[in-house]
């Protein structure tokens, strides 16, 4: 039989949805798993329910702990984790019933250590799901870790711990968590993933729901310390890649701006809006030879006072 996969569950307040999630789990054609519930402290019913379908299943695990956040959830996860291989699944979502199969059959026959797929979007609603396609997104196949991480970087696979599945070893023999506290997580964590990694394997197949329980946004409500988190975790990724891969830098930088318009257009009418611009501005100045036509072109609306205009009237269209 294939090897063992673990799947972490970290729950907190998801009384309405995690049925949902664990009967997708049950319809798993590939049958070599344990599941590891983490209820972060949660103060409504989600113990009770995980209870319920824990009594039920020896392959099923609860782990209760007082309320730390998701980061620590999942790596409460990790150290029960007995699996050769290691999935995140976020309690509110869930799986198509093929994932494990598949991710394991790629994992096992092609020699790889991470393998990722695409998703649906969906708004809960009965029937309703949405493709997510991914701009130029990669063929199905293997990719060294270098070119993973340039895929990565030009956003063409998804920058989610629930969009693939990877060896456990990666995160126990390198001693990678996810970072207690801060937002945006995954960011911080899945480059590290990649560069451990031997070889990735895209799959062509969308095999994740992601709900979207704010409808038409896949974002949460901004703050500010999103922002805050989010440029921390670019800092750790820009001396990472000086070290090892500084030919990468140029699509880092544009990432970074990318992610810094999005912040902008979040932010406008607070009191931080004027911080994010003038960083996008100074980061304009300084790398301005690597910047991409579609960023200069943004920089240049913002120089001109015309960037929210426009923005207004695409919304009004």
């Amino acid at each position: 039989m294939k090897g063992l996969v673990s799947i972490v569950v970290p729950a907190y307040n998801v009384e309405n949805y995690v049925r949902r999630c664990i009967e997708s789990i049950d319809k798993q054609t590939y049958s070599n798993y344990e599941v590891i519930f983490v209820n972060d402290g949660s103060t409504d019913n989600t113990q009770t329910i995980l209870e319920e379908f824990v009594n039920k299943k020896q392959n099923y695990k609860l782990v209760n702990q007082k309320n730390v956040g998701l980061s620590g959830a999942r790596n409460t996860g990790i150290r029960h984790a007995q699996g050769e291989f290691i999935y995140f699944l976020d309690p509110d979502d869930w799986i198509e019933s093929e994932l494990l199969a598949k991710s394991v059959t790629y994992l096992s026959e092609k020699q790889v250590d991470m393998v990722f797929f695409d998703f649906y979007l969906t708004q809960g609603k009965e029937g309703y799901k949405k493709q997510f396609w991914f701009k130029n997104r990669p063929q199905s196949g293997s990719y060294s870790s270098k070119e993973a991480l340039e895929i990565l970087l030009d956003c063409k696979i998804g920058n989610y711990s629930w969009s693939n599945v990877a060896r456990t070893k990666l995160f126990t023999d390198n001693k990678i968590e996810f970072p207690s506290g801060r937002t945006y997580e995954d960011l911080a964590t899945t480059y590290k993933l990649i560069g451990k990694s031997r070889a990735i394997y895209f799959i062509d197949d969308h095999l994740y729901y992601y709900y979207q329980n704010n409808a038409g946004s896949i974002t949460k409500t901004w703050k500010y310390k999103d922002y805050l988190d989010t440029m921390k975790s670019f800092g750790e990724i820009e001396e990472y890649m000086h070290v090892n891969y500084p030919e990468l830098l140029k699509k880092l930088v544009n990432l970074k701006l990318t992610m810094l318009f999005s912040f902008l257009d979040n932010s406008y009418g607070s009191e931080y809006c004027s911080k994010i611009q003038e960083q996008i501005i100074t980061i304009v100045i300084r790398e301005y030879a690597d910047i991409s036509l579609k960023n200069r072109f943004k920089y240049l609306l913002l120089k001109t006072k015309l960037y929210f205009v426009v923005k207004k009237l695409r919304r009004q269209v």
